[in-house]
């Protein structure tokens, strides 16, 4: 890793001055695995060294949750929220004023359709959602290759998947099944009729989806990519296949609290993380899909984004329909019982 980040860190470009470079204490409200965001962050803190950062990591859902309550009392204590795009989105259609709106120092590299809006909610990478399965259980021949086929019976008890009350990285699959793909025989709400048939362990978060298909506890679950990415490198016995449906994205999200206690601190990193170091940064901890495609990392089977029909939610939707989407499912389960 040093040899990675001081090539990172030799083509750093400049941040914006701030009379002098920011310094202090950072706290990150991570909705993210923080195994996988602290190579990030060790990069800045290099790049860095007066900023010390730290990461408070939950599942995205519940991280709104808990900084809404901090927004409702005053008593702010995070500098940023970075997660899943569409939970952030639903609080920033609550609470307008809570994240600071700002254009980012360096931008090159990114198309002009993922780059912010409003300036307060940005996009850093998009993160696949695949079917990840346990190889020890399941012979890769037998495997689905679809978002259909994990509503067959065969897979009763086998199943795994995050609950979209918590996790809203799961929000564009659950868009992508029910709405997506409405007009389709076997999607639409029936679609978690099916799902639910089959019993499926709903986890509160995508790290411990992960953990499920490594012990076998589970056989099956549709996860993101990162997860799968992660597992394999560390030779877990698990694999993923990319559906044939088509491939609904996530993505990771940064905003900066109007309120954030270090705010010259906070605005610096969401700037860099934005920029080409930022972005170079990104692929030592995630294997997801930098906004700059200057960085698309190649996948464990040997692809790219380049070869996947990947498909890209309106946050903004997904933020207004996240109570639809969240009751679609656990009616369907509740049904089930």
């Amino acid at each position: 890793m040093p040899g990675i980040y001081a090539l990172i860190i030799a083509g750093a470009v400049a941040m914006p001055a701030y009379g002098q470079d920011p310094s202090g204490d950072l706290l990150i409200y991570l909705g993210h695995g923080a195994v996988d965001a602290q190579p990030v962050v060790d990069i800045f803190e290099e790049q860095y060294p007066g900023i010390s950062v730290t990461l408070f990591e939950q599942p995205t859902g519940q991280l709104v949750t808990t900084l809404q309550l901090e927004l409702n009392a005053n008593r702010n204590r995070a500098d940023i929220i970075w997660g899943g795009g569409s939970a952030i989105a639903e609080l920033d259609i609550r609470n307008p004023d809570a994240f600071l709106s700002f254009e980012p120092a360096d931008t090159s590299g990114i198309p002009q359709n993922l780059l912010s809006e409003n300036g307060r909610i940005h996009t850093v990478a998009t993160i696949p959602y695949v079917i990840g399965y346990n190889t020890s259980i399941i012979a890769p021949e037998d495997s689905p290759r679809s978002w259909l086929e994990l509503t067959d019976p065969k897979w009763s008890g086998m199943m795994a998947m995050a609950d979209p009350a918590t996790a809203s990285a799961v929000h564009p699959f659950v868009w992508f099944v029910t709405t997506h793909l409405a007009d389709e025989e076997g999607y639409g709400p029936d679609y978690w009729k099916g799902i639910a048939a089959n019993d499926p362990y709903l986890t509160a978060g995508h790290g411990e989806l992960g953990e499920l298909l490594i012990t076998g506890e589970r056989a099956i679950a549709p996860v993101t990519i990162t997860q799968m990415q992660r597992q394999i490198g560390s030779g877990e016995p698990v694999a993923f296949n990319w559906a044939t449906e088509g491939t609904p994205t996530s993505d990771s999200s940064i905003a900066v609290l109007e309120a954030a206690p270090n705010r010259p601190a906070a605005e610096l990193f969401a700037s860099w993380l934005l920029s080409p170091a930022g972005q170079k940064a990104f692929t030592a901890g995630f294997d997801s899909i930098p906004v700059n495609s200057d960085f698309s990392p190649e996948f464990f089977d040997g692809t790219t984004a380049a070869d996947h029909q990947l498909i890209v939610p309106d946050n903004a939707y997904l933020a207004e329909n996240v109570g639809t989407q969240v009751e679609i499912v656990r009616s369907a389960m509740e049904a089930a019982r």
